[in-house]
């Protein structure tokens, strides 16, 4: 299937330009093959005239600009950074967007150890502190709020750890 893929320039380019789409493709301006195999991969999906790319095209042209710029002594050095959640920041991101995204602390602390990610208040507080310190969480006062940033970053994590980003 890849080497099916990788020798279809037609197939690349139609990934590459649904990539960079800013919106909706319609299906018509692709040609039929390139579809069937851009679906049978699992790189696209096509519903009700519409192509949109998967997650695993996403990665798949990241990947292929990589390459491309590796072979073709594009190579930048640049700096990735990146960081991941512990457990219990995971743990607390998942609970709390289960729980509405706000709970009073209290509550968090009861819901918390019932589910065995904490035993006591200081570790808590510890677990906050540092989601706080990236701002997944706020707390104001005794209300602790998850963020924007904090429901991206769970779903994200969510989407790796199924293997669908």
């Amino acid at each position: 299937m890849l080497r099916e893929l990788l020798v279809n320039p037609p197939a690349i380019n139609a990934l590459k330009l649904l990539f960079d789409a800013k919106g909706p493709v319609k299906a018509e301006a692709y040609a039929a093959e390139v579809l069937k195999l851009l679906t049978s991969s699992s790189l696209a999906y096509v519903d009700e005239g519409i192509v949109v790319i998967s997650l695993k095209g996403k990665q798949f042209i990241s990947l292929f600009d990589e390459l491309r710029s590796l072979m073709g002594g594009e190579s930048k050095s640049t700096v990735c950074m990146s960081f991941s959640l512990t457990y219990d920041e995971q743990d607390i991101l998942l609970l709390m967007t289960r729980e509405g995204g706000e709970l009073p602390f209290d509550i968090l602390l009861q819901f918390s150890k019932e589910k065995s990610i904490v035993a006591a208040k200081k570790e808590l507080l510890g677990v906050l502190k540092s989601l706080q310190d990236i701002k997944l969480v706020s707390v104001e006062k005794d209300m602790v709020s998850i963020t924007s940033l904090g429901k991206r970053t769970i779903t994200e994590t969510l989407l790796e750890s199924f293997n669908l980003r």
